[in-house]
């Protein structure tokens, strides 16, 4: 196994064979890697956009995309982009993000 720190927006996801995405993308500014700055949610949108569709577009036939991410994100960019998920499960939220008003998360799956 070889890990590699990297910005996602510079692999060629072309030179991989994957069949499953599983991530937790970062929620805007709500929650923040490390080396990851704040940026304004239009910034984010794009970023989102560019990473998963090449991601996405990448992923071998009948593969699977899984990501956990909040409804804002779901319906502002990847429901737009990929349409209806194969399956969506609610995540238990933390005590951290109870106090966001309106926040909800979910595990979406998609399937190529």
């Amino acid at each position: 196994c070889e890990i590699n720190y990297i910005d996602a927006l510079t692999v060629d996801y072309s030179k991989y064979k994957y069949d499953c995405i599983i991530t937790s993308p970062p929620y805007y500014n709500i929650e923040l890697y490390n080396n990851t700055d704040k940026r304004c949610k239009a910034d984010w949108i794009i970023w989102y956009k560019t990473l998963f569709t090449d991601i996405y577009n990448n992923l071998m036939d009948n593969g699977v995309m899984i990501l956990s991410i909040n409804q804002d994100m779901y319906n502002k960019v990847f429901n737009p982009l990929f349409g209806e998920p194969f399956a969506k499960e609610p995540l238990q939220i933390n005590d951290s993000k109870k106090n966001i008003t309106n926040y909800k998360e979910f595990v979406y799956i998609w399937k190529k």
